[in-house]
């Protein structure tokens, strides 16, 4: 592979000059100018309307069942097994997966309608991924928090402990 000078640039004119008299032969297969850089193509990816049916209606039902849960936990709180469990990080755990049931529900959301305005469409592309962070970080620290308070009500065997 030979290098052929085909132009230089004249750094104190700011002029790129090009030599046109020279044939240029490309190394691939059709000959073609190489492209500068990544070709990049747009797929619309369209989830199949039973897909987002039965995708919303699952995480509509875990956030039924979650919501329960945490109507529960807040209306026996007083009860001395909801008490041991730890009502406040339960409810915090149940917020954290309410909240990662709604970025399921707004990714399924369909923004390539016509109608659907750009401003709305750049939070529809940022919201689900950060219900999911948010849900997560807190749901996961919360479970973290509940071990790491079991574990010291087992560490310290001759501690009173307020319940």
């Amino acid at each position: 592979n030979k290098n052929t000078p085909i132009g230089y640039y004249d750094s104190r004119s700011k002029v790129m000059k090009w030599d046109f008299s020279i044939q240029m032969k490309w190394s691939n297969p059709a000959n073609k100018t190489p492209l500068d850089g990544p070709e990049i193509d747009f797929l619309p990816v369209i989830i199949p309307a039973a897909l987002q049916i039965t995708l919303s209606c699952l995480s509509c039902l875990g956030i039924l069942i979650t919501l329960i849960f945490v109507t529960l936990n807040i209306y026996y709180r007083k009860e001395k097994i909801i008490k041991i469990s730890s009502p406040n990080i339960n409810n915090i755990i149940g917020w954290s997966g309410i909240s990662c049931f709604l970025a399921a529900i707004i990714f399924i959301i369909d923004i390539n309608e016509p109608h659907f305005p750009l401003p709305l469409a750049i939070v529809h592309c940022w919201a689900p991924v950060w219900l999911v962070s948010l849900g997560f970080t807190t749901g996961y620290g919360a479970l973290l928090a509940k071990t790491w308070r079991i574990y010291n009500i087992f560490r310290k065997t001759n501690v009173k402990f307020h319940v």
